[in-house]
């Protein structure tokens, strides 16, 4: 077995093992909605209190099915909601080699496996009940499939990827987007003659998804609620802002692996094509922050998007300011050179061409509509081919091989630690911290009691509605998340939970008595 197989199968033991653990763990960012809702539409159809859900999440209501048959068997609970996304995050990895041995090779395929199950976004989201990691495999299966038909002259594979992409969309609206990009793909290959491979894209979603929307719509009265479909809208006049908040998300999804595209284009340097790519990329990472605004104004704007998603989270607290705003504008900068290299690699084969559509399609309809970090799952494969093909790809050409594949191997160590010390046991210490805060309350009959909403997203399925009051002042208790360096709250402090990373304290979850 040659060693870059070995790896790929300990990283996926690793992956397994570790998320096996967390499974069970409590609920954290509204994971607790999938869980409840899909109960509800087991035990009660689609009644009137399934409206709710649909005013929460920008998602069809079949979604909920990806949960339902493992309620079925294990009943409703934290293990059942997340077994979903556990096994599609496997089963994605599994198909993704078998399709990009054939694509690119084996040891293409074996590093992009690695590269994904690596990916800090892809390992939490793999751990929670969200609907992300499912519609990662079935719209991702979907887009490797044609891609196979495509390159291999086989017809009938475009029945089963049109299939998968006609399930996508019963999980997220997305997966229209899917279908589309699906048949550019075709046509772009086939020309004119494609259009009759273009049948299995329009059957089948409308043999799958149109009657599935047409219960919902006849139920409801929309597909999307009115309020979701208007946060939702499309956005030309954000542009300028969305798409460079993705280009950063884009070099942090790559992690330290964003070196490798700019040692590529740093040894080819003397070609004139690399040259331009290099220059390219500069002027394109001036650009943005000229239209986004330098400095502040860029980093205000990012945080402006917090509620979408696309903020840093917890690095900028453990980091501070100075530092913080460094590595973002670093990172903006590689993550620029990148892109562009991206669109030169496309060059290099049809394999190429129709994976970099797929994720440059992808990265640029994003950008105008609402943003979210978590939508850069979508284009996780193609970045992983990328990505693998370019370390794949070294030769004695490459003064610093040696040098890379080292620096490849502990940059896929590196990222195994960050998954699991700030991923998994975030998540789990985070959720188990909150839990505990509503359990004291429940235990020590805490009346009238408010929850924070930082408390209400991962801990309100456990509180005991009696006990609670949704007016803070009227409340006498106030259960409470807090991160580090935000001022506490008045009052006597009768429970209190911290939860660290790296030895610094980030967020703590208080019980506290409010003042006479």
């Amino acid at each position: 077995m040659r060693l870059s197989s070995i790896a790929a199968l300990t990283a996926l033991i690793f992956f397994a093992l570790v998320h096996l653990c967390y499974l069970s763990t409590p609920f954290v960012s509204g994971e607790f909605v999938y869980s409840r809702y899909a109960e509800k539409l087991l035990t009660g159809g689609m009644g009137e209190d399934l409206m709710h859900f649909l005013e929460l999440i920008a998602n069809p209501l079949s979604s909920l099915y990806v949960i339902v048959p493992f309620q079925v068997v294990l009943g409703p609970s934290e293990s059942a909601a997340r077994l979903p996304s556990f096994l599609s995050g496997i089963a994605l990895v599994v198909f993704l080699v078998i399709a990009v041995r054939r694509i690119k090779g084996a040891k293409t395929a074996v590093l992009a496996a690695c590269i994904i199950l690596l990916n800090p976004m892809y390992w939490s989201c793999s751990s929670l009940a969200y609907t992300d990691v499912p519609f990662c495999f079935f719209s991702g299966g979907g887009l490797l499939f044609c891609i196979l038909a495509l390159l291999y002259g086989r017809p009938v594979l475009h029945w089963p990827a049109a299939l998968f992409l006609a399930l996508s969309a019963l999980i997220k609206f997305n997966g229209v987007v899917f279908l589309l990009l699906a048949a550019v793909l075709v046509v772009v290959h086939l020309g004119r003659g494609g259009f009759k491979y273009l049948i299995p894209y329009v059957i089948l979603p409308v043999v799958v998804d149109f009657p599935v929307y047409l219960v919902i719509v006849s139920r409801y009265g929309f597909l999307i609620h009115p309020r979701l479909s208007l946060l939702h809208r499309p956005r030309l006049d954000m542009v300028y802002i969305y798409f460079p908040a993705y280009l950063l998300w884009l070099g942090l999804f790559m992690g330290p692996l964003l070196l490798l595209p700019c040692c590529r284009v740093l040894a080819s340097i003397r070609r004139k094509t690399i040259s331009l790519i290099l220059a390219a990329g500069l002027l394109l990472i001036c650009a943005l922050f000229c239209l986004s605004g330098w400095g502040d104004g860029y980093l205000a704007r990012l945080h402006e998007m917090g509620e979408y998603e696309m903020n840093i989270g917890w690095f900028e607290l453990l980091l501070g300011d100075r530092a913080f705003t460094l590595c973002i504008v670093l990172i903006l900068a590689l993550s620029a050179v990148a892109f562009v290299d991206i669109i030169a690699w496309m060059r290099r084969g049809s394999a190429n061409l129709f994976l970099g559509i797929w994720l440059i399609s992808v990265l640029l309809i994003g950008s105008v509509s609402r943003p979210a970090n978590r939508y850069l799952l979508f284009i996780l494969v193609p970045l992983a081919v990328y990505l693998a093909d370019i370390f794949a790809s070294l030769d004695d050409r490459w003064r610093i091989r040696w040098p890379l594949r080292v620096y490849f191997v502990t940059s896929l160590i590196l990222l195994a630690l960050v998954c699991f010390v700030t991923t998994s046991f975030w998540i789990g210490a985070r959720g188990s911290a909150s839990a505990e805060a509503v359990r004291y309350v429940t235990e020590h009959r805490l009346s009238p009691a408010y929850l924070d909403w930082r408390v209400t997203s991962h801990s309100r399925y456990l509180a005991d509605e009696s006990l609670l009051t949704g007016d803070e002042v009227r409340a006498r208790y106030l259960v409470v998340g807090r991160f580090a360096g935000e001022e506490a709250r008045g009052g006597s402090v009768l429970f209190s939970r911290g939860v660290s990373l790296m030895g610094r304290p980030v967020v703590v979850y208080e019980v506290i008595e409010k003042n006479e």
